[in-house]
Protein backbone atom coordinates (compact mmCIF):
# COMPACT_ATOMS: atom_id res chain seq x y z
CA UNK A 1 0.00 0.00 0.00
CA UNK A 2 2.76 2.77 0.79
CA UNK A 3 4.56 2.12 -2.52
CA UNK A 4 0.52 2.27 -4.49
CA UNK A 5 0.28 5.34 -2.48
CA UNK A 6 3.63 6.94 -3.28
CA UNK A 7 4.27 5.65 -6.90
CA UNK A 8 0.42 5.37 -8.20
CA UNK A 9 -1.17 8.33 -6.47
CA UNK A 10 2.00 10.63 -6.28
CA UNK A 11 1.55 11.22 -2.40
CA UNK A 12 4.78 12.00 -0.28
CA UNK A 13 5.85 9.37 1.28
CA UNK A 14 5.65 11.67 4.75
CA UNK A 15 1.25 12.67 3.82
CA UNK A 16 1.12 8.67 2.68
CA UNK A 17 1.43 7.84 6.45
CA UNK A 18 -1.62 9.28 7.57
CA UNK A 19 -3.57 7.38 4.74
CA UNK A 20 -2.01 4.42 6.08
CA UNK A 21 -2.67 5.31 9.82
CA UNK A 22 -6.74 5.67 8.63
CA UNK A 23 -6.70 2.34 6.78
CA UNK A 24 -5.10 1.11 10.11
CA UNK A 25 -7.85 2.62 12.20
CA UNK A 26 -10.37 0.72 10.20
CA UNK A 27 -8.59 -2.50 10.82
CA UNK A 28 -8.48 -2.27 14.19
CA UNK A 29 -12.19 -1.54 13.80
CA UNK A 30 -13.11 -4.55 11.69
CA UNK A 31 -10.77 -7.07 14.07
CA UNK A 32 -12.81 -5.87 17.24
CA UNK A 33 -16.40 -6.03 15.45
CA UNK A 34 -16.12 -8.95 13.63
CA UNK A 35 -16.12 -10.81 16.23
CA UNK A 36 -19.54 -9.98 17.28
CA UNK A 37 -21.02 -10.08 13.88
CA UNK A 38 -19.49 -14.13 13.63
CA UNK A 39 -21.35 -14.34 16.98
CA UNK A 40 -24.35 -12.40 15.82
CA UNK A 41 -25.13 -13.75 11.96
CA UNK A 42 -22.99 -17.09 12.00
CA UNK A 43 -19.23 -17.91 10.76
CA UNK A 44 -19.71 -18.26 7.23
CA UNK A 45 -22.27 -15.79 6.50
CA UNK A 46 -20.07 -12.82 7.82
CA UNK A 47 -16.85 -14.84 5.94
CA UNK A 48 -18.71 -14.19 2.92
CA UNK A 49 -19.93 -10.82 3.13
CA UNK A 50 -16.26 -9.78 4.53
CA UNK A 51 -14.66 -11.22 1.45
CA UNK A 52 -17.34 -9.69 -1.05
CA UNK A 53 -16.94 -6.47 0.67
CA UNK A 54 -13.43 -7.04 0.23
CA UNK A 55 -13.23 -7.76 -3.54
CA UNK A 56 -15.48 -4.27 -3.92
CA UNK A 57 -13.53 -2.10 -1.66
CA UNK A 58 -9.72 -3.02 -3.05
CA UNK A 59 -10.80 -1.78 -6.39
CA UNK A 60 -12.80 1.03 -5.27
CA UNK A 61 -9.88 2.07 -3.39
CA UNK A 62 -7.04 1.78 -5.92
CA UNK A 63 -9.57 2.60 -9.38
CA UNK A 64 -12.95 4.93 -8.22
CA UNK A 65 -11.65 6.79 -5.42
CA UNK A 66 -10.38 10.07 -7.31
CA UNK A 67 -9.89 12.75 -4.76
CA UNK A 68 -7.10 12.41 -1.79
CA UNK A 69 -9.76 13.31 0.88
CA UNK A 70 -11.76 9.96 -0.58
CA UNK A 71 -9.23 8.18 0.87
CA UNK A 72 -9.68 9.18 4.35
CA UNK A 73 -13.49 7.30 3.80
CA UNK A 74 -12.07 4.44 1.61
CA UNK A 75 -9.02 3.71 3.73
CA UNK A 76 -11.14 2.90 7.41
CA UNK A 77 -13.39 0.85 5.09
CA UNK A 78 -11.15 -1.06 3.08
CA UNK A 79 -9.27 -1.84 6.32
CA UNK A 80 -12.51 -2.30 8.05
CA UNK A 81 -13.31 -5.58 5.77
CA UNK A 82 -9.63 -6.65 4.80
CA UNK A 83 -8.94 -7.16 8.25
CA UNK A 84 -11.93 -7.98 9.76
CA UNK A 85 -12.30 -11.16 7.98
CA UNK A 86 -9.58 -12.88 10.60
CA UNK A 87 -11.80 -12.50 13.42
CA UNK A 88 -13.35 -15.64 12.87
CA UNK A 89 -10.65 -17.69 12.27
CA UNK A 90 -9.82 -18.84 15.52
CA UNK A 91 -13.22 -19.64 16.40
CA UNK A 92 -14.30 -21.22 13.35
CA UNK A 93 -11.14 -23.28 12.77
CA UNK A 94 -11.36 -24.27 16.11
CA UNK A 95 -15.09 -25.75 15.98
CA UNK A 96 -14.21 -27.34 12.58
CA UNK A 97 -12.50 -30.45 14.49
CA UNK A 98 -12.91 -32.97 16.98
CA UNK A 99 -11.64 -32.20 20.20
CA UNK A 100 -8.70 -34.85 20.28
CA UNK A 101 -7.23 -32.90 17.42
CA UNK A 102 -8.30 -29.77 16.85
CA UNK A 103 -5.00 -27.73 17.91
CA UNK A 104 -3.38 -29.58 15.12
CA UNK A 105 -6.37 -29.44 12.83
CA UNK A 106 -6.69 -25.38 13.49
CA UNK A 107 -2.93 -24.62 13.33
CA UNK A 108 -2.54 -26.83 10.02
CA UNK A 109 -4.71 -24.99 8.72
CA UNK A 110 -3.98 -22.11 9.63
CA UNK A 111 -0.36 -22.20 8.96
CA UNK A 112 -0.93 -23.62 5.40
CA UNK A 113 -3.04 -20.83 4.39
CA UNK A 114 -0.65 -18.60 5.65
CA UNK A 115 1.42 -20.23 3.44
CA UNK A 116 -0.50 -20.10 0.77
CA UNK A 117 -1.18 -16.43 0.84
CA UNK A 118 2.46 -15.82 0.99
CA UNK A 119 2.01 -16.41 -3.07
CA UNK A 120 0.03 -13.14 -3.18
CA UNK A 121 3.37 -10.38 -2.81
CA UNK A 122 4.98 -12.61 -5.25
CA UNK A 123 2.25 -12.53 -7.79
CA UNK A 124 2.03 -8.55 -7.23
CA UNK A 125 5.59 -7.95 -7.90
CA UNK A 126 5.49 -10.17 -11.03
CA UNK A 127 2.32 -8.15 -11.87
CA UNK A 128 3.61 -4.96 -11.53
CA UNK A 129 6.31 -5.80 -13.99
CA UNK A 130 3.56 -5.94 -16.35
CA UNK A 131 0.72 -3.39 -15.45
CA UNK A 132 1.05 -0.56 -12.29
CA UNK A 133 0.90 -2.19 -9.11
CA UNK A 134 -2.55 -0.92 -8.49
CA UNK A 135 -4.00 -3.08 -10.98
CA UNK A 136 -1.55 -6.11 -9.71
CA UNK A 137 -2.72 -5.39 -5.94
CA UNK A 138 -6.79 -5.93 -7.63
CA UNK A 139 -6.29 -8.48 -9.58
CA UNK A 140 -4.73 -10.48 -6.89
CA UNK A 141 -6.97 -9.22 -3.90
CA UNK A 142 -10.06 -10.25 -6.16
CA UNK A 143 -8.89 -13.43 -6.96
CA UNK A 144 -7.71 -14.26 -3.18
CA UNK A 145 -11.30 -13.30 -1.44
CA UNK A 146 -13.17 -15.27 -4.84
CA UNK A 147 -11.71 -18.12 -3.50
CA UNK A 148 -12.05 -17.45 -0.08
CA UNK A 149 -15.53 -17.15 -0.64
CA UNK A 150 -15.71 -20.55 -2.96
CA UNK A 151 -13.70 -22.56 0.05
CA UNK A 152 -16.29 -21.40 2.61
CA UNK A 153 -19.04 -22.74 0.63
CA UNK A 154 -17.99 -26.23 1.38
CA UNK A 155 -17.58 -25.81 4.81
CA UNK A 156 -20.47 -25.87 7.24
CA UNK A 157 -21.87 -23.33 9.91
CA UNK A 158 -20.57 -23.76 13.23
CA UNK A 159 -22.59 -20.74 15.23
CA UNK A 160 -23.67 -21.92 18.17
CA UNK A 161 -21.51 -25.17 18.27
CA UNK A 162 -20.63 -26.47 21.87
CA UNK A 163 -17.57 -27.45 22.06
CA UNK A 164 -16.66 -30.66 24.15
CA UNK A 165 -13.42 -32.27 25.29
CA UNK A 166 -12.32 -36.17 24.32
CA UNK A 167 -14.14 -38.76 26.43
Amino acid sequence: MPTYLTSQRHIPPVTSGSFLYLLIGGSYAGYITAGYINDAIGRRRTFIIFSLCSAVMVPLYLYAVVADWQLIVAGPLLGYFASGIFSGFGPYLSELFPSNVRGAGQGFCYNLGRGVAGIGPVAIGVLSKLAPIGTAMTCVAVIAYLIAVIAVLFLPETKGKELTAAA
